[in-house]
């Protein structure tokens, strides 16, 4: 028998009575089928089955793997009827059972899109009179499987339904349907009947969210905060929706570690954008980046008597959630990690609208889907203020919710024609890093400025990043097709199923030591997915002689260490595709300098 530990650890952060949901929707009965089957799974893959069709709401997976039955079910749906009054009203419908079956076994709440004219904040309406006479027309025949009624049209609608436990019209109908036939019903005691949390609308848009490829559920861990159920006597009503952007700099030291995702500002909107929260947070370590001109905030701000401790922003954030407050946001997982919060109903807008692209793993800045949906144009170089972003989320979000479908797919934003945006300028330039930029594309206009970014992975690493703007197209691109690139290598592996990726054991050092005995390697890099951070199954080394990375390219293999006492064999081949709008440029460290052997940098330059 399985053993059930006295107490668990770390404690369940969500309320029983906030379920998933599937759950929602299942007796008493159903949940203790669901236990039991959690406790007899002899497979984690039968584990995550189970887990995704309950927090899915997919009742049918959870009917067949569990054998539920009708009175297994929270719907305030019709019981099962028994074999002689089936047979008497399948005689007077004349309908295919196996049809009726079949379809639901295929039912998706949330396979279809609301109605044209839903409102995502509007209470459903109760069926009318007129309509619950009209319903036993509509049900002639008594399934023999449960069979949701919808309140409204629309298969969101229907789903509404459900979770409310059926229509009157629905009763109505079942009960002269049942006076027709001359049979007994042999009634239950209604089960208390359960309500979805959010709207139907909104309730789609968490669904998408969380089926989404590179959706990430947030991770318990011992320092993680969560919103606890209120108190008895506290009748507050908490925001249905509420919207989150955060600030985040650059600080650390090197006994304490370094942090380059230091929560600095935490702003948070109700659904109709009024401000619910807007804090700074005074640094927890020393200040290394504020990240000025990304952020708007400065040292001043953070240091200043506006700022409050982590510990008070944390109280007055979690004032004002709930365990089923829904969390809108873009690019969830960066808040969350540097919140540290555990949250389950969540929205992601980054995830909602796809990109129209070839590559994968890709999704639209915040201001271009602002321009493309809700026609705001925002200047690209202003700083990313907290609470307007926070107001720009909940506005898509209600656009998308407000939508009788999802908004197709749509292509990223379009190159000006005329810029080149350089990046990874080295430290080391100083205070000429702008004419030595300058001097890489001859032609572009000499007024430009450098912005400084402290490297993430290297807290000593300063790197810069700049524009250059050319009169006309043709010259911008005359001047991208002169700049002489590295020459990339490619190589890729096989990451095991179930285990963490190979590239989080990698690192761009290992990768230069390895292939550096067949020529000058400049640079090397292993890509990560933008939205989870996680590395690819891929990495380039760029070579600075072309004659190198040809001769590389012949071998069979290069040995990679990741251990002293592993090592990965990579098949090396010469990167066949690229250069067409971004490409790496082989620069000095040192530009002045005549040594021969002098050290080797890179910058990246972009079309933009």
């Amino acid at each position: 028998a399985p053993v059930v530990p006295a107490a668990p650890v770390p404690p369940e952060p969500v309320p029983a009575g906030d379920a998933p949901l599937a759950a929602m929707a299942l007796t008493a009965s159903g949940l203790e089928k669901v236990r039991r089957g959690i406790e007899s799974a002899t497979s984690e893959s039968v584990l995550t089955v189970l887990d995704q069709a309950l927090l899915s709401g997919d009742i049918a997976t959870l009917r067949a793997m569990l054998k539920l039955q009708p009175e297994d079910l929270q719907l305030g749906l019709e019981e099962e009827s028994d074999d002689e009054e089936d047979a008497l009203t399948e005689a007077s419908s004349g309908t295919d059972e196996g049809s009726e079956t079949d379809a639901e076994d295929e039912y998706d709440p949330f396979a279809t899109e609301p109605a044209d004219d839903y409102d995502p904040f509007a209470t459903e309406p109760a069926p009318s009179a007129d309509a619950a006479a009209a319903e036993p027309a509509r049900t002639t025949k008594r399934p023999r499987r449960a069979r949701a009624v919808a309140p409204a049209e629309g298969a969101l609608g229907a789903l509404q339904g459900a979770y409310d436990g059926g229509s009157s019209g629905s009763e109505s109908g079942s009960e002269e349907s049942g006076a027709a036939t001359g049979s007994k019903k042999r009634r239950k005691p209604e089960p208390e009947k359960k309500t979805l949390a959010w709207p139907v609308a909104w309730a789609w848009l968490m669904s998408r969210t969380t089926r989404h490829a590179d959706f990430r559920a947030p991770q318990l861990a011992n320092d993680s905060i969560y919103a606890a159920a209120p108190e008895a006597d506290d009748d507050r009503e908490g925001a249905l929706a509420v919207a989150l952007a955060t600030s985040l700099v650059y600080a650390g030291e090197s006994s304490s570690g370094y942090d380059p995702k230091h929560l600095a500002r935490i702003a948070l909107v109700d659904n109709h954008g009024e401000v619910l929260l807007d804090l700074l947070v005074k640094p927890r370590l020393p200040l290394l980046d504020c990240r000025t001109h990304l952020t708007g905030l400065t040292r001043e701000m953070l240091e200043g008597p506006r700022a409050v401790h982590l510990g008070e922003a944390y109280k007055r954030l979690l004032h004002l959630l709930r365990p089923e407050t829904l969390l809108v946001g873009y690019r969830l997982n960066s808040d969350l990690e540097a919140l540290k919060l555990f949250h389950r109903p969540l929205i992601d807008v980054a995830l909602l609208f796809e990109v129209e692209s070839r590559k994968q793993h890709q999704h639209h800045p915040l201001r271009w889907m602002a321009e493309q949906l809700l026609h705001e144009v925002i200047d690209e170089e202003k700083p990313h203020d907290a609470l307007e972003t926070a107001r720009l989320i909940m506005r898509l979000a209600k656009h998308e919710a407000a939508k009788p479908a999802a908004t197709p797919a749509f292509a990223p934003r379009p190159e000006s024609g005329k810029e080149l945006q350089v990046r990874h300028i080295p430290r080391e330039w100083g205070d000429k890093a702008a004419a030595y930029v300058s001097c890489l594309s001859p032609g572009a206009s000499q007024s430009l400025t450098v912005k400084w970014l402290l490297n993430e992975t290297d807290p000593t690493d300063w790197r810069g990043e700049a524009t250059l703007t050319f009169p006309s197209s043709r010259l911008r691109d005359d001047a991208f097709a002169a700049a002489t690139a590295l020459t990339d290598v490619h190589v890729a592996w096989q990451d095991a199923p179930g285990a963490p990726p190979l590239g989080a054991f990698l690192t761009e050092q290992s990768l230069i030591e390895a292939f550096s005995s067949f020529g000058m390697v400049v640079a090397a890099r292993i890509p990560r997915k933008p939205l989870t951070r996680e590395p690819q199954s891929f990495a380039f080394v760029s070579y600075l002689a072309k004659e190198d990375a040809q001769r590389v390219s012949s071998k069979p293999e290069v040995e990679v260490e990741i251990t002293p006492t592993w090592k990965l064999p990579l098949r090396p081949r010469l990167a066949k595709f690229g250069h067409t709008t971004d490409k790496r440029l082989p620069v000095r460290a040192d530009p002045t300098s005549k040594e021969e052997f002098a050290p080797y940098d890179w910058v990246h330059l972009c079309k933009r």
